[in-house]
This record gives C-alpha cells, sequence and structure tokens, in this order.
C-alpha cells in the first residue's frame, strides 16, 4: 500500500447515517461506503459505528490500496455548544492585521475553554467585524479602527463523545485528526451538489 498518497478521509457519523468518503488530492470523491441507520441514542450509533468499521475497515484500505492512519469526524449530533461572544478590539494600521487580532482571540478563546466544563472545542469564529455601524465579514483593509466589535463564536462539543469515539477508532490505530459540526459546515453549502466533506477540509 502507497505511504505517499495523499488521499484524505472522512467520515460523517450521526443517528441517522454513517458515511465513509475518501477524497484525492484533487478533491475527487475515491471511494465512499454509506449506510442508513435509525438510531435513537448515542449509545446505539457507537455500537453501529463499531460494527460498521468492524465489517469495512480492510476492505476499504483493500480497495483504496492505502492505509487509513487518520481521519476527519463531521458529527452529526445534537450534542454540541454554541457560545457567541462580543468584543471590542483596536485595529491598527502600523502592525500587521492579523498579528493585531490574534492575541486578544487567543486569550478570548482560552477563558471560553477554561469556563466551559466537558466540552471540547470543535470550531472559532469571526461571524462579522462592525466598525461605525458597518458591518464586515472580513478585515478592512486600510486604515485604523478604534472600538471594533468583533463577534466570535465557538462551537463545542461533549469531551465524552469525543473521548468514546477516540476509543473506538484507537482499535483500528486511527487517529481523529479533525472534528466538525455537521450543522455547521452545512451552511456554507452554496448547491445541494457542493461535497460536504471537501467544505469540511477547506474550514
Amino acid at each position: 500500500m502507497g505511504d505517499l498518497k495523499k488521499n484524505k478521509f472522512f467520515l460523517l457519523i450521526g443517528l441517522n447515517q454513517i458515511n465513509f468518503t475518501a477524497l484525492n488530492e484533487n478533491k475527487k470523491i475515491l471511494l465512499e461506503k454509506k449506510i442508513l441507520v435509525n438510531d435513537l441514542t448515542l449509545d446505539q450509533n457507537f455500537e453501529t459505528l463499531e460494527e460498521f468499521l468492524s465489517k469495512n475497515i480492510f476492505d476499504l484500505e483493500k480497495e483504496l490500496n492505502d492505509y487509513i492512519k487518520e481521519i476527519d469526524l463531521i458529527i452529526n449530533y445534537d450534542d454540541f455548544l454554541t457560545v457567541d461572544v462580543s468584543t471590542i478590539h483596536s485595529l491598527n494600521s502600523n502592525t500587521n492585521k492579523s498579528i493585531n487580532i490574534s492575541n486578544p482571540l487567543v486569550n478570548i478563546k482560552d477563558n471560553v475553554i477554561n469556563n466551559i466544563h466537558g466540552y471540547d472545542l470543535t470550531h472559532m469564529m469571526i461571524n462579522k467585524f462592525i466598525i461605525n455601524g458597518k458591518v464586515y465579514s472580513s478585515i478592512p483593509s486600510e486604515n485604523d479602527y478604534n472600538n471594533t466589535l468583533l463577534e466570535i463564536r465557538f462551537v463545542c462539543l461533549k469531551s465524552n463523545i469525543l473521548q468514546s469515539l477516540k476509543k473506538i477508532f484507537s482499535k483500528y490505530e486511527i487517529l481523529i485528526k479533525n472534528i466538525s459540526c455537521y450543522e455547521y459546515v452545512n451552511r456554507f453549502k452554496t448547491f445541494d451538489t457542493d461535497n460536504i466533506f471537501d467544505l469540511s477540509d477547506k474550514l
């Protein structure tokens, strides 16, 4: 099997489906294996996931001619917590704006993580910049802006769920590389034909 391949592996997990998808370096689908399920609880879904991996993982590797050493998960559960935070910050054109804004963001992130027990951070995004009453989706490119209002969203998953998933995948020596919230990723779909796995990778 080729260790130099640049394939990426994804698993969409929810109470109604489990979908494994492999993308090549050009973001084209190499292989897809999907089952529909009707699980009522997370414990049932974990059992379904274990059964899915037990029945399919080695056949998938054989068909791909590649080892699945790490995987990105897209989770479709109702167990995510969303936290919205607003903060006022000044942007100074004399410094690199990305550096200028990164330090307070790190501090805010640390404060959120330290005060939300039992959850792990999966997404952190700036929803908008509000300057003089005008809304921007990215940092304005010119001038200094004092008292810029940043609206930041954190999406967190229950820690016990993440630990259960890590334990399941560790049986197959697979590392969970990234975790995405299905609802969050799905917001960026422009068309129904958009590939949610490619979107997750970009995000």
